[in-house]
Order: structure tokens, then sequence, then C-alpha cells
């Protein structure tokens, strides 16, 4: 009978615990450290060179075999590669036809004979390229040298089982000299997410996905009707004067959020959220995200507050922590430009004056203060 061993690269995250769980029924479990960031390409390499089975099978320390999997390796292996199908978070089932291409295969869905002198290569399909497939040239490599494949329908991994869809939600009027950096930015959603950029009135429409209105609802507004149209798991308020510095921000914040958390780029402690002398921690506007769920039941953000909306964040921020819920911060690789659409001036320093004196009312009235 086939013996099977499994090969895990892992680079620390904490979702490893279940991947090796769903391999409990594999003959030899092989985890190697990855510190290379090569996608794993020198960690597969070493584990594989340790393996003793007959057979070789991946995973990576983020996904999970489905029940019975091994059941079905055991069953259908042979001399040749064996290619299964697998659950994608962002691209569903694959394979979509029976066809060894790029985008088409992925590590944790196929099956190799154990002879190194027939291996492939893990190396970039595309250097350079966002999802650079060194899955696809391993295999390509094996096949050519081993024979085969062989194709089986059956699903028998299930990439980051804990994947949730997150809608961006970005509230804009004119400014069009901040469409490219933005729109470089959101790049990054997969086609699961959603893009809800809310123009409020722009004398140029917003040419991004989203909704459209005639005159400015405001942040707060705005916002919220982002919200409301979301269908994601998660939402992130993300301002639109932004630059993405690193293409896994989403993810990063992501991984993050669950229930009960608020995330976001920055957690302040500053005499801005500060009452009574007391700092309040709050998580700064420009990039805020919650479960849709949590979202919903807070209100959103109190459109009571005078527009610009300055301290409607930390109003968001104080009540979700009323509600039992946690701040979280997340390093995620954007750049905020800093108040580059809601300008200066009188209007604006009387409306963050008057919003100031609102927030400290609402957060003497939760925490019991009398003055």
């Amino acid at each position: 009978m086939a013996r099977i061993s499994v090969v895990i690269p892992t680079i620390g995250r904490a979702s490893l615990a279940a991947a090796k769980a769903s391999c409990v029924e594999a003959d030899e479990i092989i985890v190697v450290e990855d510190a290379t960031g090569d996608h794993g390409y020198t960690a597969r390499t070493r584990g594989m060179a340790q393996a003793t089975g007959t057979h070789i099978v991946f995973m990576d320390d983020d996904d999970v075999f489905l029940p019975g999997a091994f059941d079905l390796f055991r069953e259908h292996a042979c001399d040749v590669p064996v290619i299964f199908r697998m659950d994608h978070y962002a691209h569903g089932i694959l394979w979509r036809e029976p066809v060894l291409e790029f985008g088409n295969v992925s590590t944790q869905m196929f099956m190799v004979p154990n002879v190194p002198e027939k291996f492939g290569v893990w190396a970039p399909h595309m250097p350079g390229f966002q999802e650079p497939g060194g899955d696809y040239t391993f295999l390509a490599g094996c096949v050519e040298k081993m024979g085969g494949p062989v194709w089986r329908e059956e699903v028998v991994a299930k990439l980051r089982p804990d994947f949730r869809t997150v809608a961006i939600v970005t509230p804009w009027l004119d400014h069009p000299e901040l469409v490219e950096d933005y729109a470089a930015a959101v790049r990054c959603r997969s086609h699961r997410d959603e893009l809800i950029v809310v123009d409020n009135g722009s004398a140029s429409p917003v040419p991004l996905p989203g909704l459209r209105f005639s005159e400015n609802l405001g942040f707060a507004a705005a916002s919220n009707a982002g919200l409301a149209a979301a269908s994601t798991d998660a939402v992130v308020f993300l301002n639109n004067d932004v630059a993405a510095t690193s293409p896994d921000w989403l993810d990063r914040i992501r991984e993050a959020v669950e229930p009960g958390v608020l995330a976001g780029a920055q957690l302040r402690f500053d005499p801005h959220g500060s009452v009574d002398g007391e700092p309040l921690p709050y998580l700064d506007g420009w990039c805020l995200a919650g479960m849709r769920d949590d979202l919903d039941a807070l209100g959103g953000f109190d459109e009571s507050f005078d527009e610009p909306a300055y301290y409607s964040d930390n109003d968001l921020c104080l009540r979700a922590r009323a509600h039992g819920m946690t701040l979280r911060e997340v390093r995620v690789g954007l750049r905020h430009k800093l108040n580059v659409t809601a300008g200066h001036g009188a209007d604006v320093a009387a409306a963050s004056s008057a919003n100031r004196e609102r927030f400290v009312a609402r957060a003497r009235d939760l925490l019991g203060v009398t003055v």
C-alpha cells in the first residue's frame, strides 16, 4: 500500500495547527520552516529530501485537507502524478478543465511519486508576478519526466478555510488626482471581495464601482451607505487619499478582523481622544475595519457629527468598547497622505470643536462620569 508523506512549509502562522490536524491520517508529516520569502520553494525542496513515503503531497500552513483525502491518495497512488481538485477561496473549485496550465493547478491538489530524480523544480513561473506559480513549474517538470498526469474530480483540499470576504468602502468627493494611487491599492482584492466607492456628487464621476449620489452626504452618511450596500463578511472603511506600499495590506486586515474586534492601521492613545485627562484608545478612521454584523449592530458611524466628521472614528471605537469589543492595530502596507480631502479653515475647525464636545459628552455618559 502507498505510504503518503506530507510536506508543509510554514512561516509560523497560528493556522498551522489546523493544517497539521487535517493531515493526521498521513504516514508522515514534515513541517519545514520557511525563512526565505520565496513562496515556500526552498522549504518544500528540503522537505521532499526528508520524505520516506512512496508518494508526496503538499500543504500550506493556512490551508487544510478535507476528510477522506488520504483514503483517496492511497486508493489512486500510481507511478505518475495524480491531480485532484480543491476549493480555492478566490477562484472557486479548481481544476476547471483537465489541462495542465498555470492557474489551473495548485500545490494542494496533486500527489507525486517519491522519485527524486524525476522531480520538477519549484521556481517562479513569471518572476515578479504576484502569483509566481512555482507549483505549476514543479508539477509540469514531474509530468515531463514521469508521464501522466491522472485527473481526478474529487475535491481534497480547501484553501484558507477561514477566509473572510471584505468590502472596501470609500466615500469620495472630487479629487480625481487620487484615483490612480487608490485604484492601484485596491487591486489586491479577490473576486469575492467588494469595492464600494460612494461618490458624493463629484463634479466628474469617480471611475470606480460603487454608489453615486447627486449631493454630498458627508463622510459618515456615505460610509453608512456603503456599509448598507455591502454583502461581505467584513467591511473596511478606507480613505481615498492612500497609496499601497505592500500588496498584501488587505490580507493583513482580513486576518486580523473577527467577531468582536475592530481592526485598523493606527491604534492611537493621544490628546485628540482624551477625555478629562484619560486617553481613550481609538482606531484612526482612514483605515478601520470590522465584521459587517458587528458594524451593523453598532449602527455604523454617527451621522449627527458635523462634517468632515472628525471624532466619528473616536465615537465608533468608544461605542464598540462599551459593547465589549476589542480594538486591534494591524501593520498594513498603506501610506496615508493625511488630510488631503478634509481641508482646513475656520469651518473645519468649528466642526471639529463641536464634534469634540459631542464626543466628550458621550464618553462621560458611557463611562458614568459626572462633571
